[in-house]
């Protein structure tokens, strides 16, 4: 059987040209050092993760290169020997794969290895290398890392530590890239992705798939968009940024700090999404940069999603879908890649507020007039509607639109100047949550003009 198992390994490597002796060290998603003894690529990864992203991120690196990927688990004398010799100057609070169960248990013997995938745990409990100690002594701490070279220790799961990782082979096949897809969107920006098969585990019978995602152009404008070089459109563009409804959209230079504060030093606040089309929009912007998780000033109040700006909040007319709340704060989620069943396009989720992963998304607006696009014969009515004035032309009517917040277009009646702005616009769905937003009537005697 021994023998059956190693001819199959070599015929495998010889088929695939997968060998992880010499691909452990050279190839840069692993990075690691090769342990022969226990067949073992262990790497150390000097990126702070919480425990689970980081045993994700293990799994994401094997998956990548035909391995299977892990926190570094099942570590026996020989092992850990081996590890202390290759990393001892940099095992300080580093992520490893025990974990507690039942959670909360100040007990050694009730700590046990997370496997493949992280919630199959190892049948029998946890054996220290001999020259381990370890520390499990507080009920609010169920992940364990290597406090040293002698010393492991229990921790919140929730804190960012580097971590080690273990990738073994396989032994499945290597499957090819699927062809790109798509543009998600048929004009402006989108997201187009690509999918693979991969194996989890050693039996090769079961799997799910891995994705990468890219920005894609549509070429066409979804509405026609104001073609005036602003100030603000000009630095836009310097900041790597999206320009639409005459604010710019852009991701802080650091995460680190108040998100509020980290805007307001770079002359912006944190961003309000009052644009029906700006998830699927600054999804595709920022990944054309890398994976964003970007922190907006959303919020769950009452019920009902709505964003905040100077100490008032305004609703969100969107029907963009978030799973119950978890957490407090909302931030736009785009992947450059996940693993599942299907894919992820840029979307909104509950994180924590002090998550270290939250990017602040930012904005600055121009309190000038816009551009605007007209719509003859029709009249948009909300809800709860503007105060109508009265207004020397459609250019002052537009001038009023531009001063106050959220507002994305305007009615005006030139035959009596007649202006009412809207914070909704011909592209806002017009039903939010089973609720009437507002209704288009058609009026010969009045404009509606969209804001760009």
């Amino acid at each position: 059987m021994i023998a059956s198992y190693i001819l199959l390994a070599l015929l495998f490597a010889y088929v695939t040209g997968k060998n992880l002796t010499t691909e452990c060290a050279s190839t840069a998603d692993l990075s690691g050092t090769y342990h022969a003894n226990s067949s073992k690529c262990i790497a150390l990864v000097n990126t702070t993760k919480t425990w689970s992203l980081a045993y994700d991120d293990c799994a994401t690196r094997g998956m990548r290169n035909s391995y299977l990927g892990r926190l570094l688990t099942q570590i026996d004398n020989a092992q850990w020997n081996f590890t202390v010799n290759s990393f001892s100057n940099q095992i300080s609070d580093v992520w490893i794969g025990p974990t507690k169960n039942p959670i909360g248990t100040t007990t050694i013997s009730l700590v046990y290895w997370a496997l493949t995938p992280k919630t199959k745990l190892s049948n029998s409990s946890l054996t220290l290398p001999s020259s381990v100690n370890a520390d499990v002594g507080s009920s609010a701490e169920n992940c364990l890392r290597a406090a040293s070279t002698t010393q492991w220790a229990d921790k919140s799961c929730t804190v960012s530590y580097n971590y080690f990782c273990e990738y073994t082979d396989t032994l499945c096949p290597d499957r090819e890239w699927s062809v790109w897809s798509a543009c998600s969107k048929t004009c402006d920006q989108g997201v187009q992705s690509r999918s693979k098969i991969v194996y989890i585990g050693y039996n090769c019978t079961t799997t799910t798939k891995e994705f990468e995602y890219q920005s894609c152009s549509a070429g066409t404008d979804c509405y026609a968009k104001s073609t005036k070089i602003t100030s603000l459109k000009s630095q836009c563009a310097g900041l790597n940024g999206y320009y639409a409804y005459s604010t710019c959209y852009f991701l802080a230079s650091t995460s680190t700090g108040v998100a509020e504060t980290v805007c307001a030093n770079q002359n912006a606040v944190l961003a309000n999404f009052f644009g029906p089309d700006l998830v699927s929009q600054l999804g595709s912007v920022f990944l054309s940069t890398d994976s964003v998780q970007g922190l907006t000033s959303l919020r769950l109040i009452s019920g009902s999603l709505k964003w905040s700006l100077n100490n008032t909040n305004y609703p969100f007319l969107s029907n963009e879908t978030i799973p119950s709340p978890t957490q407090s704060c909302i931030s736009l989620i785009s992947k450059k890649s996940s693993t599942g069943k299907v894919a992820e396009l840029p979307h909104l989720n509950y994180t924590s507020c002090n998550d270290l992963l939250n990017r602040p998304i930012c904005m600055r607006s121009d309190h000038i007039y816009s551009s605007y696009v007209f719509n003859e014969g029709k009249l948009i009515t909300e809800q709860t509607p503007e105060e109508t004035s009265y207004e020397l032309d459609a250019h002052a009517c537009g001038a009023r639109c531009s001063r106050i917040i959220s507002c994305l277009g305007f009615n005006y009646r030139s035959s009596d100047m007649s202006c009412i702005p809207t914070k909704v616009s011909i592209r806002t769905p017009s039903v939010i949550a089973s609720s009437t937003v507002y209704t288009v009537a058609s009026n010969a005697a009045w404009t509606f003009y969209d804001r760009t």
